[in-house]
């Protein structure tokens, strides 16, 4: 057995960019208190380190939304974006 990932579908890269950004914004609102005087560098560092726990923090916000209810619409924009 090889242990092969399945390809994403583009609704799910739209979900895992979606739940991305809003683990990025609230993680970087939280480094920025923390680390006000941090140069733009470490912030890319530290997001680097951040960036698995803070997409799956995302995700989890963006499950228990739609569990009550919500639904998004990603702007055209993303929806064509290849990358």
């Amino acid at each position: 057995m090889t242990d092969a990932k399945t390809p994403l579908s583009e609704d799910q890269k739209i979900r895992r960019r979606m739940a991305r950004t809003i683990g990025r914004t609230i993680w970087r609102a939280e480094f920025k208190a923390t680390y006000p005087q941090a140069s733009k560098e470490d912030l890319n560092r530290a997001w680097a380190e951040a960036r698995s726990m803070a997409t799956k923090a995302g995700m989890r916000a963006v499950k228990a939304l739609e569990k009550e209810g919500y639904s998004f619409t990603a702007p055209q924009s993303v929806s064509d974006d290849q990358g």
